[in-house]
């Protein structure tokens, strides 16, 4: 008897000790690029990006991202949006939010700045007084 008592301790303080726990996939940042209410991608932090083809886009196309992060609520958040030179075209602010709004932008806002064969990149980053994620998240590369 004494010595299943013993085994069961060194078997559970080994365990203890050495077991990992499982990876928690609900702590990775994700998120959903829309284009005109229709769903263009879903994605997390462990992806690699992706780079989506559009057929065209026009000038009334408005894009929407629904980011969720895991860390405390940003007091502000920020989408930009890089043509394929690298240029910023615009850089947009939503402020205070609760962490459930969509971000959107209408592509009018930089339609004219817009050349053939363009590649848009879209990045995400963040501010929240003392703690700030101020590396640009790469969501998604459109090309049309």
């Amino acid at each position: 008897m004494k010595n299943i008592a013993l085994f069961l301790s060194v078997f559970f303080v080994t365990t203890f000790i050495f077991a990992k726990p499982a990876p928690k996939t609900d702590t990775i940042d994700s998120w959903e690029v829309y284009v005109n209410n229709k769903l263009l991608i879903t994605e997390n932090a462990k992806s690699k990006i992706k780079t989506i083809q559009l057929d065209m886009i026009s000038k009334s196309a408005v894009f929407a991202v629904n980011y969720t992060t895991f860390t405390p609520i940003p007091k502000t958040k920020y989408l930009e949006v890089v043509n394929k030179n690298g240029v910023v075209l615009k850089k947009y602010t939503f402020e205070d939010q609760s962490g459930s709004e969509q971000m959107s932008f209408k592509v009018a806002d930089f339609f004219d700045y817009l050349g053939e064969d363009e590649k848009l990149t879209i990045y995400y980053y963040e501010k929240s007084g003392k703690r700030s994620k101020t590396e640009k998240i790469k969501l998604v590369e459109v090309t049309f």
